[in-house]
């Protein structure tokens, strides 16, 4: 679903009906009991999406804490704002990875932004 970009609900909209559908045509049987067992509300599919993502940025920020990396700064203006995107290279058993890092919207002057990128990027790598 997330990576689809779908409505967190679609699991609950057309999955949960589809699944229903098959088991008491094909299999012949009550589908209540099989669909209690799968978790697909909103919440749940939003909570999971989060755990994955929390992870990630550990994985990620364990990585950096013990290879070499290179920061790659991308500076662009969206409607009435600015945005200061984030990227990350860094060497990694043998594979040179890129991911984007941190994402930046800021209205202010450049100076704000500045300083708060360096909170950011201060927060970003402090050991947990």
């Amino acid at each position: 679903m997330a990576k689809k970009a779908q409505s967190y609900t679609i699991g609950e909209e057309i999955i949960i009906p589809a699944i229903k559908e098959v088991i008491e045509t094909v299999m012949k049987k009550d589908s209540e009991p099989v669909l209690k067992c799968i978790p697909l509300t909103a919440k749940t599919v939003q909570r999971r999406i989060d755990e994955m993502a929390s992870d990630v940025e550990k994985t990620l920020m364990s990585e950096l804490q013990h290879c070499k990396f290179s920061i790659q700064l991308d500076e662009s203006a969206f409607g009435c704002s600015n945005i200061l995107m984030a990227y990350v290279m860094y060497y990694c058993q043998s594979l040179i990875l890129s991911q984007p890092v941190l994402h930046i919207c800021n209205t202010g002057f450049l100076s704000a932004l500045c300083s708060k990128l360096q909170g950011k990027l201060n927060q970003f790598f402090m050991i947990v």
